[in-house]
């Protein structure tokens, strides 16, 4: 992003207001922000996608967007939030995100940005040309490639003996932190009106998951906490929300889509279904592992999907992983990492983000046994299912199920 100076003058005069911003930046500030206002119901709308904090996440980007689209307005002269010329929105976000902003800041800012172009142009909302529409997504993307064009392997899902595969999924660290919440949960905990935890239980149920984490409202903004990177000799990291800690935010999800928790508008529950995958025993509690499992791989691929300017070539790439992972020939974790390397020049630093983004992602579901890392990417026979069913229909993947033992037999 090129940078652009502000034009400000400091004082006063008969042409700016008291803090010597000018009358007619000041009015353009406002009617954007205005215009942003009477979208806000219909974007609330549009972000919700049933998932816990959804509607407090996308007043949250509002925000953002209002200082966003009232900055290009005072730069521009448009007086429209609903198109954007890319050099100009390019400088802007360059003036609103500097160098020392916090990082996560800063990803958060293009974050909400893409996302709001995005409903800009599903909804039909977008009012500039196609052309200009094509201009802006290419700030946030990694270029005019398909990224679902690559081909994915074949997953060819293994014969395994029933005991084999519900020992294997019984003693995944996923299993024993989602049965832990269930636990802990029991007959009931107090929720809030956006279907969260109270900040009073996040420590309880972040521990259930293996992480440090405690509720505060005085905790930082946007404050992320990842497994395994807690210093036991700190004092426990403060979150807002339940929703600031991903791992417990994705488990309690999976739960609750895989209808495990049952969620009241003040209170969530252990549901009977759960019955199933506490005991881990029999072919209803297999199903149940393999079920839970699946959809959390679901979650923890596509559920931040939006969540990031390059979240779909992030998720292909994290899929053309897992599945490859299952192969006979596994990818090399080198491979991977020096995407770059092979990209198109104009697409290198993309392509790095995206690779080190997708890295990272895998190491937090090797931390929950779902995947091996070490030199190469490797899922376990007993996990192979699972990789096929949270995928297969989404990224339209070719499963082939091998034939028992006693049936190849009889071919």
């Amino acid at each position: 992003m090129a940078s652009k100076k502000s034009g400000r003058k400091a004082g006063r005069n008969s042409a700016t207001g008291s803090r010597g911003v000018p009358a007619a930046a000041s009015l353009a500030k406002a009617r954007a922000a205005n215009a942003v206002d009477v979208l806000t119901p219909d974007f609330v709308r549009w972000f919700d996608d049933g998932s816990p904090g959804a509607g407090t996440s996308a007043l949250e980007c509002l925000e953002v967007i209002r200082d966003v689209a009232g900055r290009y307005c005072e730069v521009t002269g448009s007086q429209a939030v609903t198109a954007f010329e890319a050099d100009a929105l390019d400088d802007v976000l360059e003036e609103l995100i500097p160098e020392e902003m916090d990082e996560q800041d800063a990803v958060f800012t293009i974050d909400c940005c893409y996302v709001f172009i995005g409903f800009l142009a599903e909804t039909g909302r977008w009012t500039g040309s196609a052309e200009e529409l094509a201009d802006v997504n290419a700030l946030f993307s990694m270029g005019d490639r398909d990224p679902t064009s690559e081909a994915l392997p074949v997953i060819h899902v293994p014969a395994l003996d029933d005991a084999e595969a519900t020992a294997v999924l019984n003693s995944l660290p996923l299993i024993l932190h989602a049965r832990a919440l269930l636990r802990w949960l029991g007959e009931g905990k107090e929720v809030t009106s956006t279907a969260v935890l109270r900040l009073k239980d996040i420590e309880a149920a972040a521990a259930c998951v293996g992480v440090a984490a405690r509720g505060s409202a005085k905790a930082k903004k946007y404050n992320i906490m990842l497994p395994g990177l807690e210093d036991p000799a700190t004092a426990v990291p403060e979150v807002r929300s339940m929703l600031d800690v991903p791992l417990l935010r994705r488990v309690w999800a999976t739960l609750e889509a895989a209808e495990l928790i049952t969620i009241s508008s003040t209170r969530a529950a252990v549901s009977p279904d759960a019955a199933d995958i506490l005991a881990g025993t029999g072919a209803a509690g297999l199903e149940e592992l393999e079920y839970f499992t699946s959809e959390f791989l679901r979650q923890a691929v596509m559920g931040d999907l939006l969540d990031h300017p390059w979240g779909a070539e992030a998720a292909v790439l994290q899929v053309g992983v897992l599945a490859a992972a299952t192969t006979a020939d596994p990818p090399a974790v080198k491979l991977v990492m020096t995407a770059a390397d092979r990209a198109p020049a104009e697409d290198k630093a993309m392509a790095a983000v995206v690779s080190e983004t997708v890295h990272g992602r895998i190491e937090e579901l090797a931390a929950l046994g779902l995947i091996q890392v070490d030199t190469h990417y490797r899922v376990l026979p007993a996990l192979v299912r699972c990789i096929a069913e949270a995928f297969e229909d989404s990224f339209g993947i070719d499963v082939h199920e091998e034939p028992p033992p006693a049936l190849a037999a009889l071919r």
